[in-house]
């Protein structure tokens, strides 16, 4: 995918029936947070109606520090029903 620097990004993840495991995206193998403004990533967010089970994640202002394998992932959410990516 190319991509424009200083351009708007939004990589697209629709999860329905999560059954209760928390949804994230990762960054080259690196958790980026479950809260969808992201705190620690100040021109990231997760957008889109968790409702409707969309979980896009959108990047402001992109950058060559933003080239990396993106994944949108949830988590176990007990021993018995495995994680999905």
């Amino acid at each position: 995918m190319r991509v424009v620097s200083e351009q708007t990004l939004i990589l697209h993840c629709s999860v329905t029936n999560v059954q209760g495991g928390e949804l994230q995206w990762m960054k080259d193998g690196f958790g980026l947070g479950y809260d969808r403004d992201l705190p620690n990533w100040p021109n990231y967010a997760i957008v889109g109606s968790p409702d409707l089970g969309e979980f896009d994640l959108k990047i402001d202002k992109v950058t060559l520090e933003d080239d990396a394998v993106y994944e949108c992932q949830v988590g176990q959410s007990s021993p018995n029903v495995p994680g999905i990516a």
